[in-house]
Formats: C-alpha cells, structure tokens, sequence
C-alpha cells in the first residue's frame, strides 16, 4: 500500500490528480507506478470491517462513570437522546462547513450536551463529559476487528484489488485504522466528517470516484443497504451487502470469505 502523509484539504488520486477537500496525500512517485486498470474496493468500516455496537451511547455511558461515577443512567436513558442531531441522520443534506475536525466535534457535541443537561449537569459539567465521549470514541481498544477482514484484504490484493475505506464516521477515522494495526491495507480512508457528505448522498461517491480515478472495476462492500449498496448503485457502482440480510439486494455474503467467488466470478 502507498504510504500516507497529511495534507490539510489536499489529496491526488491513485493516478496523481489533485483532488480538492481531502486530507490524506499518498506518496507522489507511487502514484506514478498505479496503472489504469486499477481494481478498486469501497469499504464501509463500522459493522463491515469492525464491531462496536451503540458506539455512541456506550461511549457517553464511558464518560459518565469515568467522571461522575454512580449516577445509575442506562442505555435505555441515554440512546433516545442520540437518535437525531448526527450529520448521517440527514445524509440528504450536505456539511462541507463541518470539514475542519474541531468544527464537527463542536457540531456532534453540541447532541451531549444537550444529552448531559437534560440530566442535570451543569454547562462545565457536560464539556467535561463531552471531552471523555472524544476520548472513549477514539479508543481503538473498544473496537473489534472481524476474523474476516484481514485474510480477506490480504487474498484480495493478492488478486490486485486495491483497498478504500468510505464511511460515515468521524474525522480521525484514519488514525484510528491505524491503531487498530489494518491502515497498512488501505490507500486511502475517506470519512464523511472530511467530505462534507454522507453516504448515500451522490456526492459522497462522486468524491470516491474522484479519489480512485479510472479504475477497470470498482466495487463498494458494506453492511447498509441504504448507505451501502443502494447508494452505491445510484451512482453506477455495483455492491455487496456483507454481514446483514436484505431481500432487495441482488449480491449479498454472510462473511468476507465469500467476496471472493462475487468479485471475480
């Protein structure tokens, strides 16, 4: 895989065209050595690649005995606060003005601490919850590779299937690969709080496509058919639903193993 340095709102293409509105620059002479014949794989991360189920509330429920141990709150007394007010629950609308990581954080914070006031906590009170809610949300200990995922991503590339994370996830999703010890199988990560799109708005999987440049075959694997395959297929790249069951969805594995006999039939 090409090696990656940071460059604020930059990035060329597995071709080396520039490419406006993203953060992560690949080595310019590998870029060189990338044919157009390139095969390309999307990955959704969360629920495809990894398992942290109710990341969100678990996290806040973290925070919560972290700082104010005690207090008896519960899932069931934090998930209805967090149902509404994320950029991926009005995927239909685009944020470029939350690009910048601080701003995002401020956007998604201002959802706990509205959460945290409604118990009771005071402003101070609730920015200190807020900052421990970052804090177990970057954790990489509190997320669980799937078995599959790295045979998977290795017989792959054997194949010459380049790799792409695309999610909707938060803005230091590609430090968080990192740690997690599978960075070394992507090219590139793109995440939703970078793009200024959620998946399955058009523009998220026009910046994907902006990203690879020409490819010979690109596919997109994830676990939503909505986000995932839906969204993909409306702008012309085919998907696999992985990991869940839907009736509409034409290509569809239980587990990783099986992208194989679907990608290359």
């Amino acid at each position: 895989p090409l090696n990656l340095r940071r460059s604020r709102k930059v990035l060329f293409n597995l071709h080396g065209t520039r490419v406006p509105g993203w953060r992560s620059l690949p080595d310019p002479v590998s870029v060189l050595e990338v044919s157009s014949a390139a095969k390309v794989i999307l990955w959704d991360f969360d629920g495809t690649l990894v398992s942290r189920p109710f990341m969100w509330t678990e996290a806040a429920l973290s925070s919560l005995e972290d700082i104010v141990p005690g207090r008896g709150l519960t899932s069931d007394d934090i998930s209805p606060h967090l149902q509404t007010g994320f950029p991926w629950h009005s995927p239909q609308i685009p944020h470029p003005e939350l690009q910048d990581p601080d701003g995002w954080w401020a956007a998604v914070g201002k959802v706990f601490m509205d959460t945290f006031a409604s118990f009771g906590f005071d402003e101070s009170r609730s920015r200190q919850l807020l900052n421990g809610v970052r804090r177990h949300i970057l954790d990489a200990d509190r997320y669980r590779i799937f078995d599959d995922v790295v045979p998977a991503l290795t017989e792959l590339s054997e194949l010459g299937w380049r790799h792409v994370v695309l999610s909707n996830h938060i803005p230091e999703l590609e430090h968080l690969i990192e740690k997690l010890g599978i960075g070394g199988h992507f090219e590139f990560v793109v995440t939703s709080a970078i793009s200024g799109f959620e998946k399955p708005h058009p523009g998220m999987f026009r910046h994907a496509r902006d990203v690879v440049g020409s490819t010979s075959k690109l596919w997109m694997v994830g676990d939503n058919y909505a986000a995932d395959v839906d969204g993909a297929g409306s702008c012309g790249i085919p998907a696999i639903l992985v990991r869940t069951e839907d009736q509409r969805c034409r290509r569809q594995a239980r587990d990783l193993f099986k992208l194989r006999q679907l990608l290359e039939p």
